[in-house]
Order: C-alpha cells, then structure tokens, then sequence
C-alpha cells in the first residue's frame, strides 16, 4: 500500500510538474525597421503585428512627404497570445482593469503599444492608429501648434485605416459611430469648436467629449475628401496661419475662401449624406517588411523585464516592482531589469537603491544607452529639492553626469532626453552654457514638437544675457503652449525676461 501510495504521488507530481513547465510562455522578440516587438504569441503572429504598423507608418509619411516623422524615443510592442495572458496588464482604473483590446502608452524615454492577437469584438489597431497619428503629429509640429479638433479629427481620420493584399490602401473609411451620433446631435458651432483647447477638451464631460471627436473627424474627412477634394489645399494654408497665431477667423476666411457659417452649412449637409466615400490608394509594389525583420527567443527572464517595464509606464509600480525583482531572481546580472528597477526607484526619489541597480546596470558594459542615461538622471534628481529645484552638484556629481550623458550619446546619437538632461546641468552650474545651447538645439532638431526644450534653451539665454533670443525661443510657448502649466512657466520667464533687460539697460 505504501509502495502504491509513493507511486501515485509521483505520478501526480510529475503531472503538476509537466502543466507547469506547458504553462510557462515562450517569448520572442522581433525587431522591425521602427518597432521592436516582444510577445508570448508566436513568432508568425507577432511579425504579422509589425508589418501592419510598419504599413500604417510608411503610408502615414508618404502621404505627407515634407514632414519627418522619426519618433525621437524608441517603441516597444507587448504581444499577447490572448486576452487572458494580456489582463494583467492591462490599465487599471478604480481597482479593475479596462476591457481594452489595446492600448498606446507614450513615454519620454520609450512608447509601449500593447494588443492581443486573439480575436474579439474589438479591433484593438483603430485605438493604436488614433494614437500612434497623435505621437508622429506631435513630435514633429508640436502639440501646440496643432489645434485639438484637427489633432483629434486627424487621428481619428487615420484610425480607420486599413490595408490588403499588402498594397491597396484604404483612408478615411466610414466610422459608423460618430456619423449615426452626429446625425442625432446638434452640432457644436464651428467657431466654439475652433476655440476648444488641450485643457478644456480634457475637462469636458463624456458626450460633450464624444461629440467634439465626431465632429472634428466628419470635419477633417471633409476637408480632405469632400467637394471632390478642393479643400485639401486649403486646409493645409489654414493650420499653416494658425501656427503664426492668426486670428481663427481670419485664418479660416484667407485659407476657404468663405465664411465659418457658411462653412457650418457644407459640414452638415455632408454629414446629413448616405454616403462618406474612402480614399483608396494602390502602390506599384508591395509594402513588405518581413525580410528585414530579427527575431529571438527571449528567456523567461527578459520577458519578466519587459513586462515590469510595461507596467512601470502605464502607472503600476507595485506590480512593475515586483515583476523586475522577479527578473533578478532569474537572472541577477540582467542589465535591462537593473535599469528598469532603478528608473522606477528613482521616480520615488529612493535614490540609494535607485543608484546600486543603475550602477549595476552600467558596470555589465552594457551597450543600453537607457541604463546610462537612466544613471545620469538618477544623479540629476538625487541634488533636488522637495519643489523640484537643483542649486548645483558637486564637480565630481556633475562629471558623473556628464560620462554617463556621453556614453548614451555614442550608443544613441538620436535620442534628444540626453542632450536635453546635458543642457539642463549646464544651466544649473552656469558652466559650458555655449555647449549647453548646442546640446538644446540638437534634442530640437530631433524632437521639434517638444515644448519643454525651449524652457530650457531660454533660461539658458538669459544667463548668458541674450534677451532678445530669450523672448523669441519663450513667446511662442507662453502663448501656444498646450499645457497650462507649461503655457504658465513660459510666462514666467518672459516677465523674468521683461525685468533683467530692464535692469541691465539702466
């Protein structure tokens, strides 16, 4: 009986044994031209993924062909075999999680797209689509100059876009929501939504909200496909006025060629129609990225990682916490989880132990620019008071910086966090403030939508006492400026600037 008894056992823990080893995921990782996707699905499912993005984006710029649309911070995408392994990370609000079939998170230091190859009812690219136009608009004209309705009609312009047999193109397809709630609405009047801002858009309660995207979407799509066309030309010379801050109305006027009522009346007899024609375009060859795709398996360490990272950006830092030290017991020398953990731990200005995982990131001689700019951050904060200031940093603090920053540099000339974190230690220790201006300018020209590189640029100005450079990077921000309390700084630094000219022509 004993003997029995032993042998069941086995039997049962050689079969708990197997569902284990069968439930633990294989991961890849595939790296396309603009992407680089990790994921539990398979390997043909997750380059399929990123042809679809890499057709969306290449489409999106050969439309708009005098633009650069380079995103200056690397995307990540999170493959998931199925709605269930995607749950857990998904975004989380009032302590559930949101039943998305997928989502885009924008970052300073990296993007994360994430969606489910398993088919539901929802297509997860429409979301993705919306966003990823917003991150490629924003980055190269800035959110600024951009107005809300045009940003969000845009984006939701692009947000149907599909394509087949990898090079007939379809833009502007009927979004059957927004028509059959527009068809029910009174329309907001062109002159209020012209008016909208970032700020009062977000403030808006929910049908006031749903109202404004279907309105700006029936709007771009006509002026882009309606009336047979002719207004494409003329929607590109009225947002061109608008970034020189001329006046709504007499931008609309110059640019249509008509008044806004008038106007009013061809939206809503376009809306009132049965029929929102697509634009469809058929390329000679094939949009095809899969021969130039690199793929890997990643250990179930990596992939922890990953995943942590993910959710350290979506907001979760509990759970981000506890994934990244889960990927340290697996693999205590894995130089991306010691970056990940210390970025986090930084943000929570636990500076020490922030310090010990960057420190231990870098000495791998890892070829990760993050971890060493990560490092340089950490330092950068670490001097700062409780209002965010920094008075300095020791000489020996400051070059710490400045190695890492270089570092980073040599393995990404392209990434625009770097010069900007350079030019900021600058300002702070008043030293190498000509450098400090070329630093600036090139996290510009890499990130031209930026707003919060011309605070920088201006403060820097004015220590050097350029006044008038000073006011001419500053005026655009503290007018235009999407975000309030950006718009507010700006300000600031124009008095600031007003005053010190002042003083120093007496």
């Amino acid at each position: 009986m004993r003997r029995l008894a032993l042998a069941l056992f086995a039997c049962i823990y050689l079969l708990v044994a197997a569902n284990a080893a069968a439930a633990k995921d294989t991961w890849t990782s595939v790296r396309s031209q603009n992407f680089h996707l990790v994921g539990n699905a398979s390997e043909k499912e997750i380059r399929q993924v990123a042809t679809r993005l890499e057709q969306f984006r290449d489409v999106f710029t050969r439309l708009i062909p005098n633009a650069n649309f380079k995103s200056p911070v690397p995307t990540t995408v999170v493959v998931f075999k199925s709605d269930s392994s995607y749950k857990p990370f998904k975004p989380v609000v009032n302590g559930k999680p949101l039943e998305v079939a997928g989502y885009f998170q924008s970052g300073e230091d990296v993007n994360y797209i994430t969606l489910t190859t398993e088919r539901g009812r929802e297509n997860p690219y429409g979301t993705i689509y919306h966003e990823y136009t917003h991150l490629l608009v924003n980055n190269t004209l800035g959110k600024g100059a951009v107005p809300p309705w045009f940003n969000e009609g845009l984006a939701e312009y692009y947000s149907a876009f599909e394509m087949s047999e990898d090079r007939k193109v379809y833009l502007g397809n009927l979004i059957e929501s927004h028509l059959h709630f527009l068809r029910q609405q009174k329309l907001i009047p062109l002159r209020q939504l012209f008016d909208v801002d970032y700020r009062s858009l977000e403030r808006n309660k929910h049908e006031t909200r749903s109202l404004f995207y279907a309105e700006s979407w029936a709007l771009v799509h006509y002026l882009i496909l309606g009336n047979e066309g002719k207004r494409l030309p003329q929607l590109g010379k009225f947002i061109d006025l608008l970034g020189k801050n001329t006046p709504t109305e007499k931008a609309f006027n110059d640019a249509f060629q008509t008044d806004i009522l008038s106007m009013e009346k061809e939206l809503k007899d376009y809306i009132q129609r049965h029929t929102f024609r697509a634009q469809v375009a058929t390329f000679k060859n094939k949009l095809e990225f899969d021969s130039g795709m690199q793929s890997a398996p990643l250990t179930e360490a990596e992939a922890e990682g990953y995943l942590g990272d993910l959710l350290a950006h979506i907001g979760r830092p509990a759970d981000a916490a506890a994934r990244l030290e889960r990927a340290l017991q697996l693999d205590p020398k894995l130089s991306m989880a010691h970056a990940s953990l210390g970025a986090l731990l930084t943000r929570q200005k636990r500076f020490v132990e922030a310090k010990t995982h960057l420190r231990e990131a870098v000495a791998s001689g890892t070829r990760s620019y993050l971890a060493h700019y990560y490092y340089a951050y950490a330092l950068s904060r670490e001097g700062m008071d409780e209002a965010g200031r920094a008075n300095g940093y020791d000489d020996a603090v400051a070059r710490e910086m400045r190695e890492h920053l270089l570092k980073a540099i040599e393995l990404r000339p392209d990434f625009p966090e770097s010069y900007h974190l350079l030019a900021f230690a600058a300002l702070i220790m008043n030293d190498n403030l000509d450098e400090g201006v070329k630093m600036i300018g090139r996290a510009r020209a890499l990130a031209p939508g930026n707003e919060h590189y011309a605070i920088i640029l201006a403060q820097i100005y004015m220590r050097q006492e350029k006044f008038d450079a000073a006011r001419k990077t500053i005026e655009p921000l503290a007018r235009d400026a999407s975000d309030p309390q950006l718009r507010s700084i700006a300000k600031s630094i124009l008095d600031a600037v007003q005053t010190m000219q002042e003083q120093a022509a007496r």
